[in-house]
């Protein structure tokens, strides 16, 4: 399985869980003291900090996390689409022989820890998702260009209950080059975002 999603400068999640429900998640997380860095994440737990490609403003980014059976890895991808420059991580799972590959649900959204007080800590930039999508076959294992993407068709809403509103708001829900693509901004939202092609 692999997924692939662009999106501009932000905090900004794609989880993806397997049949067992584990998560494999690449991060793009910008601190608040302004050093920001890409992280690769799996169960939990930070495996590779990106060293090449940092978080710019303006700057868009392809991320794809791909679930290679064959070689019992979980590959990240990520690509400055200003700059053209890409970099990768291969995290080896062969002493987990339990871990299936094969994804059972997805989330995309946004997070973010407050370490000033007890209040929601505003997010510091417009951003617009887009090319959401999905493969659960490729070609070549070891090209992530070889992936033939699919998009998803709707979006579907999960506060998870930790808070009763968040403080962003999504907005202009579209279908774009194919793909749904929405903006995140400051705001107040109680449920997410639904979206149906």
């Amino acid at each position: 399985m692999a997924i692939k999603y662009p999106t501009s400068h932000g905090c900004f999640i794609c989880l993806i869980f397997n049949r067992q429900n584990i998560a494999a998640e690449l991060n793009l997380i910008c601190s608040f003291n302004n050093d920001g860095k890409f992280d690769a994440i799996f169960n939990g737990v930070n495996q590779y900090q990106f060293k090449k490609i940092q978080p710019l403003i303006g700057h868009s980014y392809i991320r794809q996390i791909i679930f290679d059976t064959e070689r019992k890895s979980v590959s990240y991808f990520l690509e400055d689409k200003t700059t053209g420059q890409v970099e990768g991580f291969d995290l080896s799972l062969s002493g987990n022989a339990k871990f299936i590959f094969e994804g059972g649900n997805q989330f995309t959204g946004v997070e973010w820890w407050n370490k000033t007080g007890n209040y929601p800590y505003p997010i510091r930039y417009q951003v617009e998702i887009s090319q959401l999508m999905y493969d659960t076959k490729r070609g070549n294992a070891n090209d992530p260009q070889s992936i033939v993407y699919f998009p998803f068709d709707s979006l579907i809403p999960n506060s998870e209950g930790h808070s009763p509103a968040y403080p962003i708001s999504f907005y202009d829900a579209r279908v774009k080059d194919g793909c749904i693509c929405y903006d995140v901004s400051s705001g107040n939202c109680k449920n997410g975002l639904r979206y149906s092609r």
